[in-house]
């Protein structure tokens, strides 16, 4: 019985990704062979994208806060390196922010993935959906087909929903659509912050996709087609949404 090789591509940011980081290595112990991190925007747009729509979003004081958050953690916690070094994952720094990366991905490749997972909200480009041999995977934080697309957690408590989840899916060419391996749902906590429930997501996320992946040591299993018909998409939160957000009750942190 041959051991699914794993390789995790995604962007560094020290919020959650030690949290997903440590449960993936722990989870998949000699699964997975390498990580790769992208390296951060230094584009005016990207910039844009990143940080001033983050303003917007949270607003000043809760911006502030998760940025004082966003450092302390940074100068605080172990970093992606140590935790490579302590768990003994190749880690390989992109030259750039794009997905497309030409050394990063040659340099991924050579390790001959089963899996790739990727983390991140984005149309992954077609270079990196043939670079494992089974596929390439993602975890979003919503019962998918509803809330494809940014900020799920928040729109789930905008729509009132019963539940929130979390799913691993297989990434197709459109945006969150692909394939269900596993899915978690969970009663949703009105009271609980967003990014509290994002991290608890994260965790249940990253547990799944290693059980997904503990599945391919001894065959292929078959994934659950989404229904279109009840599939729902956000683009970024409208000022509008975060209004409502608020009143509603909701909190940030």
């Amino acid at each position: 019985m041959a051991t699914t090789r794993v390789v995790l591509l995604a962007q560094r940011e020290p919020l959650f990704m030690p949290i997903i980081f440590r449960e993936l290595a722990e989870g998949l112990a000699n699964r997975l062979v390498a990580a790769g991190f992208l390296s951060r925007a230094v584009s005016w747009k990207a910039f844009r994208r990143e940080y001033l729509d983050r303003l917007f979003y949270y607003g000043w004081l809760d911006f502030s806060r998760i940025a004082f958050l966003y450092a302390w953690k940074q100068g605080t916690q172990l970093s992606l390196e140590g935790m490579a070094r302590r768990y003994q994952v190749p880690l390989i720094r992109g030259k750039s922010s794009s997905l497309k990366d030409p050394t990063l991905l040659e340099r991924l490749n050579g390790y001959q993935p089963d899996l790739l997972l990727t983390l991140g909200n984005q149309i992954v480009p077609r270079e990196v959906l043939a670079l494992a041999k089974h596929g390439c995977f993602n975890i979003h934080l919503a019962l998918l087909p509803r809330h494809r697309g940014r900020e799920p957690v928040l729109q789930a408590v905008l729509a009132r929903d019963a539940q929130v989840g979390v799913t691993v899916h297989k990434m197709t060419d459109q945006l969150d659509a692909g394939d269900i391996y596993a899915q978690r749902s969970f009663t949703l906590d009105m009271t609980k912050p967003v990014l509290k429930t994002m991290e608890d997501l994260w965790k249940v996320g990253a547990r799944l996709f290693c059980q997904v992946a503990a599945e391919w040591d001894a065959n292929v299993p078959e994934g659950r087609a989404q229904d279109a018909s009840q599939a729902t998409y956000h683009s970024f939160p409208t000022a509008a949404e975060v209004q409502r957000f608020r009143r509603q009750g909701g909190r940030f942190l």
